[in-house]
Formats: structure tokens, C-alpha cells, sequence
């Protein structure tokens, strides 16, 4: 279940296209030259995307239950783990942009 949710949320920011991308390029496929040997380039950026994704999937909101009334208390609780997840959501965006502009930069160099 943890898997689907994150395919459904990481879609938005490219992440399968940034694996696919790399898997493309690592197996030399279509002719071009592969980034196999710059994997170790890209180590730290695809370790913090990794980090950053289970960042975000520990911000996860709870399911909203049906209630009339929710406590101040409570609504302020929820308000603040949605902005914890918002900025995990941003980190995440931003550090797959980074892997995504170094491989881009090591198949052109």
C-alpha cells in the first residue's frame, strides 16, 4: 500500500521519469553513451532523493474521519503535520531536480 501511494504522490515530480532516465542511460541503450560510469557522481544526489522520499512518506496525514466537530486543538495539530508535509513535499521536488540536472550534465559532459 506504501508503494502506491508513493508512485501516486512522487508522479508529480518526476521520479519515475528520473529513474528511467538513468536506467536508460546506464544500460547504454539506443546507442548513446551510458552515465554507468559516472553512477558514482550521482551517489549523493540519488541517496538524497531516497533520504527525502522517506522524509516525506513519515509526513504522511492520517485518513480524515467524519467528524462534526473537530477541537481547536486538533485542527491546529493537523494544520501544522500539513505543512511538515509540504515541506517535505518541496525538499523531495527540489532534490530530485538536482539528480536530474547532474545526470543531465554528466551525459553531456
Amino acid at each position: 500500500m506504501v508503494a502506491a501511494v508513493a508512485t501516486q504522490v512522487l508522479h508529480p515530480f518526476g521520479l519515475r521519469r528520473l529513474l528511467r532516465t538513468f536506467a536508460d542511460r546506464t544500460s547504454g541503450s539506443r546507442g548513446r553513451r551510458g552515465v554507468a560510469d559516472h553512477t558514482e557522481a550521482i551517489r549523493t544526489e540519488l541517496a538524497k532523493v531516497v533520504e527525502r522520499v522517506d522524509d516525506y512518506l513519515n509526513t504522511a496525514l492520517p485518513p480524515q474521519t467524519p467528524a462534526l466537530k473537530v477541537s481547536f486543538q486538533d485542527h491546529e495539530a493537523q494544520l501544522v503535520q500539513a505543512m511538515k508535509q509540504e515541506a517535505a513535499r518541496a525538499e523531495l521536488a527540489q532534490a530530485i531536480s538536482t539528480a536530474r540536472q547532474k545526470i543531465t550534465l554528466l551525459r553531456r559532459g
